[in-house]
């Protein structure tokens, strides 16, 4: 799921600068919204995964807020006068302090995320004709981090795994 929506997240910025598509504010309202729902969809598809432990309800909660600030940051973006580039450039700000309190909160070794956020930020707002390529390099940056951080110890169910009646999702008894 994490490899998935890394990989959509970070081909989706690619495809609009090279595909030169046009995002206005109030269609980034929709397509945060529109992610808000695919994210609830998933977390109730993959609840048992996602709801199992504190820390993966609080990934999934901070997953859900970061929509819903999205849609806000936009929409305030389309009332300040914001083209749809301003928007997605200050959605990079936000990434970055997002990311930034969750490396303080949760997991530390989350801060290589924060930096690249951030001075991809930076560089987006110097150059913002490529801001699109600095969402989707600091989208890999933070995917291929997170990944790396969580990977499982195994990509394939182990044998006690298989085993167990409730395989493929154990569930607390």
């Amino acid at each position: 799921l994490a490899l998935g929506l890394g990989v959509v997240f970070s081909i989706l910025p690619a495809g609009e600068y090279f595909l030169r598509w046009q995002v206005s504010p109030l269609r980034a309202v929709g397509l945060s919204l529109g992610f808000l729902a695919l994210a609830g969809v998933l977390g109730v598809w993959a609840r048992h995964t996602m709801m199992a432990t504190q820390f993966n309800r609080r990934l999934f909660a901070t997953l859900l807020f970061l929509f819903v600030a999205q849609a806000v940051v936009a929409l305030g973006g389309e009332l300040y006068g914001l083209d749809g580039a301003g928007v997605e450039i200050v959605h990079m700000g936000l990434w970055a302090t997002l990311v930034g309190m969750l490396a303080i909160m949760v997991d530390p070794w989350l801060a290589p995320s924060c930096a690249s956020y951030a001075i991809g930020f930076l560089l987006a707002a110097k150059y913002p004709a490529q801001h699109s390529l600095c969402m989707s390099a600091t989208n890999i940056v933070f995917s291929v981090n997170a990944i790396w951080r969580w990977r499982p110890a195994t990509l394939l169910p182990t044998p006690a795994e298989r085993a167990d009646p409730r395989w493929p999702v154990p569930r607390k008894p």
